[in-house]
């Protein structure tokens, strides 16, 4: 786990290459004191796909861990997670988030 300070350094880092850059804090323990930070780029439609079909498939862990693996980009090491099913579970709703359509406006003239 890093300290505060080395994740400040490294989203500040990050933030300058990828637009947007988001942040994920989990819980990796029911007490809520450990909390892993992890530092996620902006989806491509490659990724948008693979994890469309796996989660219509019905394996959201697997839709999850794929959006997890191809988005990270920084903080704290990834396979805290991955290998924490609670703490990978709890991702599942930041993922939906994140792909979740925004609608367009359409006008009659």
């Amino acid at each position: 786990m890093k300290t505060e300070e080395e994740l400040k350094t490294i989203k500040e880092a990050l933030s300058a290459v990828h637009k947007p850059l988001y942040t994920l804090e989990i819980d990796l323990e029911d007490d809520e004191m450990t909390i892993a930070t992890i530092y996620l780029k902006k989806y491509d439609r490659i990724t948008l796909s693979a994890v469309q079909k796996l989660a219509t498939s019905g394996d959201a862990l697997k839709a999850t861990e794929a959006f997890l693996k191809a988005t990270y980009v920084g903080g704290d090491d990834l396979s805290l997670v991955l290998n924490n099913l609670d703490a990978l579970r709890s991702c599942e709703q930041a993922v939906v988030d994140m792909i979740s359509v925004k609608a367009a406006k359409l006008s009659k003239n």
